[in-house]
This record gives structure tokens, C-alpha cells and sequence, in this order.
């Protein structure tokens, strides 16, 4: 299996901030959640591709019993917009998802470029926690992944042996949201995509010793999705109270009509877990 290295990791935030409304917004913050589009929209490569959009972001297959959630309509939601393929300039880009409370054995990534050729994948285990219930009197043990839901995130690694992503290509990435690790009829998973643009002006090393705000602005205003979505959750998590951070967060997922991931908490210290 492969392992896990810093540049490597399945990251889990932690502890649910509550997403509100209201407040004044400082005059030089006002801009944050300006450059954000009401419709993020993605125009998908022209000519003939084996690798059609991702359709699934809030999932296929069997949702089982090891979503944990007594609602059924809560599941796993891939945080892409709506069209299912979000652009990035970087060669290893982070992947973020809704991972609802779960008992799964664990999760697997595969990445395929546009000939629908698989170019990464790895499983991972989760690590699991005891919760004890009572049920007729009896204490019943079980193990859950984790104790409460929330967005998490992969890095695709640059020490696997992945090459780089090429530009001006789409790239499909599916979870598969493993109940049971011999028998894989019952996964869940979810789907979305991503497609690596060229960073012409050099937009990655000019934002390097920009403030958080100012790099969200230029992600945003670039439409470069996951950048954008990664730097405004750092955001959220490092200033959980911010009303111009939370209002840009409802406006993102609003804009890619993430509508459904919108009350889902987030986390305050996110938790690395590396598999050697």
C-alpha cells in the first residue's frame, strides 16, 4: 500500500463552527467575497474525450449502514461546482470533500486522466474509535471513523511516483467510500474533477506573501476553484468568527450550487494521519 508522507495527507478539520450571517464587515474586507461569480461555471475541453464530466458529487452506489447518519439523505458530497470539474494551476492539487459520520474501513482515491487511463490511486484506512450505546439493556461497543462529520481533504502526492499533471487537461477523481474492505459491493462514492490550467502570469509565487485575503481575491477572480476553496477554508478555520469569511463561504458554495454542504461544520485544527 502506498504510504503517506507530509506533502501526502488525508487531513480531517475538526470541531463544528457555527455558519452565520450578520455583523459589520470591515471597509478593507469588503472586497473578499466580490470576485466570487454567482454561477461558477467550468467550459469543458472541446473534441471527442473517453473521460465524460463527473455527474456524482453527492454520490452512487449503496449507502449502506456504514454512513452512520440516521438521516438517509445525508451522504459524502464532493466540493466541486455543479459542472464537476473545478481548474487549478497546481501540479499536485488538494481534493476536498463532505464526509458525513461514518464506519467505513476506509476510503480509496484513484485519479484518470481524460483517456480515462488510471494515473493514481491509493487506499486508505481510517483510524477507528470506540462509541459505546445501550441497546435492551446491553452495552453494545462499536468503531466509528469519525465522531462527528465534516470537510476533508487530500493532497495528490509529488513523492509517489505521479508525474506531474499535465496542462490543459481534465483529470476525473473518484472516493469510493469503502464499508467493507474485502467485499467492495457495497461502496459509496462520489465523483468530480479537475483540470490543471497554465499559470502564465505566475500567479503561485506571486501570492506567496500575500495575506489570506488577498490570495483568496486572486484565486477567486482567476476562477481557479481549488485553490480558491482551500485558501478560504484555511481562512475559516483560522478565523472562525469572521463574517466576511463566512459570507464568502455560503457565496462560494452558492455559486456552485454546493447549497447542501452550506450548514456542514467545519473545523478548527486540522489533524494529519499518516499510513507507513
Amino acid at each position: 500500500m502506498t504510504s503517506f508522507t507530509l506533502s501526502s495527507r488525508l487531513i480531517s478539520l475538526a470541531t463544528a463552527l457555527a455558519l452565520g450571517w450578520g455583523g459589520n464587515i470591515p471597509a478593507q474586507a469588503q472586497s473578499l467575497g466580490s470576485k466570487i461569480p454567482n454561477q461558477w461555471e467550468f467550459s469543458p475541453p472541446s473534441g471527442p474525450t473517453g473521460n465524460p464530466l463527473p455527474e456524482n458529487r453527492e454520490g452512487g452506489g449503496v449507502r449502506g449502514d456504514c454512513i452512520a447518519d440516521n438521516n438517509p439523505d445525508t451522504v459524502p458530497i464532493a466540493l466541486v461546482p455543479k459542472s464537476g470539474v473545478g481548474t487549478t494551476i497546481a501540479q499536485y492539487p488538494t481534493l476536498f470533500w463532505y464526509m458525513p459520520k461514518t464506519k467505513a474501513w476506509g476510503v480509496e482515491l484513484i485519479v484518470r486522466n481524460a483517456n480515462n487511463k488510471e494515473v493514481y490511486s491509493i487506499k486508505y484506512p481510517f483510524a477507528k474509535y470506540p462509541q459505546t450505546r445501550m441497546e435492551n439493556g446491553k452495552s453494545i461497543t462499536e468503531e466509528f471513523v469519525l465522531g462527528s462529520p465534516g470537510i476533508m481533504s487530500f493532497t495528490l502526492p509529488a513523492s509517489s511516483g505521479l508525474s506531474g499533471l499535465e496542462t490543459n487537461q481534465a483529470y476525473h477523481w473518484q472516493l469510493r467510500v469503502m464499508c467493507d474492505e474485502t467485499d467492495r459491493s457495497g461502496d459509496f462514492f462520489i465523483d468530480g474533477g479537475f483540470k490543471r490550467v497554465e499559470d502564465s502570469s505566475g500567479l503561485a509565487s506571486r501570492v506567496e506573501q500575500l495575506p489570506m485575503e488577498e490570495q483568496f481575491a486572486m484565486y477567486a477572480d482567476k476562477r481557479l476553484w481549488y485553490e480558491a476553496l482551500g485558501t478560504l477554508i484555511e481562512m475559516r478555520r483560522e478565523k472562525p468568527n469572521d463574517r466576511n469569511a463566512i459570507e464568502a463561504w455560503n457565496k462560494l458554495l452558492k455559486s456552485a450550487e454546493l447549497d447542501n454542504a452550506i450548514g456542514e461544520p467545519l473545523f478548527e485544527e486540522a489533524r494529519s494521519v499518516n499510513n507507513r
